[in-house]
């Protein structure tokens, strides 16, 4: 479900805390507030879709469930250190000394 629109009040809900006690108790135990654990989990599956895939970064925004493009850049720089098109085109490049050759073929 993280990829859905969520609200602090049915996180809270689901967890029988109030929102006030669930955001303090996941500040103690993870040392991010809600919000920061959704985007890593909406993060890391966008770096799923990017390596794997050919779709537009456009679309990886809003499939992880992000409401905006701007707002899938911020997150994701914050969270990588990087921006998704050249975040992108490292997670596709060989290991480290590995060169491609004409016998290992596009790799696609």
């Amino acid at each position: 479900r993280f990829r859905d629109d969520i609200r602090l009040s049915e996180v809270a809900t689901v967890a029988g805390a109030s929102p006030r006690n669930l955001v303090r108790l996941m500040r103690d135990r993870t040392g991010a507030t809600v919000v920061e654990h959704v985007h890593r989990l909406r993060i890391a599956y966008a770096c799923d879709r990017l390596r794997q895939t050919h779709a537009k970064i456009t679309a990886v925004a809003l499939e992880c469930g992000f409401g905006s493009v701007p707002q899938f850049n911020r997150v994701f720089r914050k969270i990588t250190h990087d921006i998704p098109s050249r975040w992108r085109h490292k997670a596709r490049m060989p290991p480290h000394g590995m060169q491609w050759r004409p016998d290992m073929g596009s790799g696609d």
